[in-house]
């Protein structure tokens, strides 16, 4: 991604103990603000909000001090690969939870055709064995025939 200019859209209080809104404007006239901040500012966060942990908000790009060097070097850092992460700091705050969960199930789903895949090797793999097994062992390799079919067909 190219970017043509970075600007604070607020004055920094502190350089090692702040957070500001940054303004990413790219070559082709569009815009992103994006929150950078220091790790200082995350811990007096937790101590004045009493807790032992940030709070779940909007992401933010942290940078050892908020100088304008310092910035610039990591959002270009990730306005990298397409600006995949500049874009995802961006608009967190609006991704509907109908996306995170749709590709939730598409997750699911793959990993349940790599376990029936996995399954059907070995099953392929026991069968080539097959001459050299006992009417138990064959049995058992029956019913895990049975079990995959059904976890392929379910559904």
């Amino acid at each position: 991604m190219k970017i043509k200019r970075i600007e604070f859209m607020e004055d920094v209080r502190d350089v090692s103990n702040d957070n500001i809104d940054v303004l990413v404007e790219k070559e082709d006239g569009s815009n992103y603000i994006v929150t950078v901040g220091t790790p200082q500012d995350l811990l007096e966060e937790m101590s004045q909000e009493k807790t032992n942990f940030i709070r779940p908000g909007t992401p933010m790009i942290i940078v050892k001090k908020l100088t304008k060097e310092i910035v610039t070097e990591a959002i270009q850092a990730y306005g990298e690969d397409d600006g995949y992460w500049l874009k995802l700091h961006h608009f967190a705050d609006s991704i509907d939870i109908y996306v995170l969960n749709k590709l939730e199930a598409e997750y699911r789903k793959e990993r349940k055709e790599f376990a029936i895949l996995r399954g059907l090797e070995k099953l392929q793999d026991d069968i080539s064995k097959l001459e050299k097994l006992d009417n138990l062992e064959k049995s058992k390799l029956v019913d895990r025939l049975d079990k995959l079919s059904d976890e392929l067909f379910e559904d």
